[in-house]
């Protein structure tokens, strides 16, 4: 009886190792393609983001703030508009990147509401948030490059995106363009 207990045991370890060693060399795999694509994909030194900001309000339930908010490919285009109010008084915007080869990759996450200048968040401001990540990973590409190759090489890259970096907007004016850009590696808000 106590052989045909270890008998199973190492069938089912077995099992579980190499399934495991195939989800490892299938994950290396993609990121050995990541570098493939990083050498043909220029690093972003584009704008990311529009942003015009509406104003901000107070009404029962707390204050506001209203924008419209575009997410860009490389060439500028729009892909995706997202035209509300979240609660709070400013926005900050989320980002995941990575780096391969000295080259940094930016995309847009979420935007929320925050009660301060702060980039800390709350559980409030995260249930309020709009995530963009829909509006541009369809079908296994990432529709922030412009043609396919650029599609299925940042699709590639993304899935590899796990650093955070947060851009805060709360400085930026009422009824004035604002765009979100990758320079160098680092995002920057200005004026459009």
């Amino acid at each position: 009886m106590a052989v045909k207990k270890l008998s199973r045991r190492k069938l089912f370890f077995s099992i579980l190792f190499s399934v495991a060693g195939i989800l490892l060399v299938l994950q290396l795999v993609g990121y050995l393609q990541c570098y493939y694509f990083v050498q043909k994909i220029p690093q972003d030194n584009d704008q990311i983001l529009r942003v015009m900001l509406f104003g901000s309000s107070e009404n029962p339930e707390g204050e506001t703030v209203s924008a419209k908010i575009s997410v860009l490919d490389r060439s500028g285009a729009e892909i995706a508009v997202i035209e509300r109010s979240w609660p709070q008084l400013y926005l900050t915007v989320t980002f995941r990147s990575t780096s391969f080869l000295n080259k940094t990759y930016f995309f847009p996450e979420r935007i929320y509401g925050t009660n301060s200048v702060s980039v800390n968040q709350n559980i409030l401001e995260r249930k309020s948030s709009s995530y963009f990540v829909r509006y541009f990973v369809k079908n296994h590409q990432c529709f922030l490059g412009t043609d396919d190759f650029q599609r299925k090489g940042l699709y590639r890259i993304f899935y590899f995106a796990l650093n955070k970096t947060t851009v805060n907007l709360s400085g930026c004016e009422t009824g004035k363009n604002y765009g979100v850009f990758a320079e160098n590696g680092k995002l920057i808000v200005r004026s459009e």
